[in-house]
């Protein structure tokens, strides 16, 4: 899903309930796709009621350093905002793809490990799995 532009509220609203973490990605090459970032942050919060949420920011096209419009420093800022892990990824070179998906599993386990923990389940339905979301 590409910042979720194609996708009709009441389709995003059940796919934001049912998911347990999300990566939200932009492109080095595109300072739009990184400043929409931060509203797709908030409107998942707001689906999600304000719970904290698992996520993950990865930069991607890092193999195009020389049409870099993002810095890396920017990315780093803004994942902080966000309280989310940031990974800078290549698809074309395969680096950090698998790992942006395991950083966000190790995500969701931790929290879960967490609510189980202070006695408070993850997921009452007793459905074990992960769901998530890319934005």
């Amino acid at each position: 899903m590409d910042n979720s532009e194609f996708v009709t509220c009441s389709l995003k609203e059940a796919i934001y309930n049912d998911s347990e973490g999300f990566i939200f990605v932009y492109s080095i090459t595109s300072r739009d796709s990184f400043d929409r970032i931060e509203y797709l942050h908030r409107d998942v919060l707001r689906k999600k009621r304000d719970v904290p949420i698992c996520a993950v920011l990865v930069a991607t096209k890092s193999d195009l350093e020389e049409e870099r419009q993002v810095s890396t420093q920017e990315g780093h800022k803004l994942a902080k905002r966000l309280h989310c892990q940031f990974i800078e990824a290549s698809p074309k070179t395969a680096i950090n793809v698998e790992e942006s998906f395991y950083t966000l599993a190790r995500e969701i386990r931790s929290n879960k490990d967490g609510q189980r923990k202070s006695g408070n389940p993850a997921d009452k339905s007793g459905v074990s799995g992960c769901r998530c979301l890319v934005l």
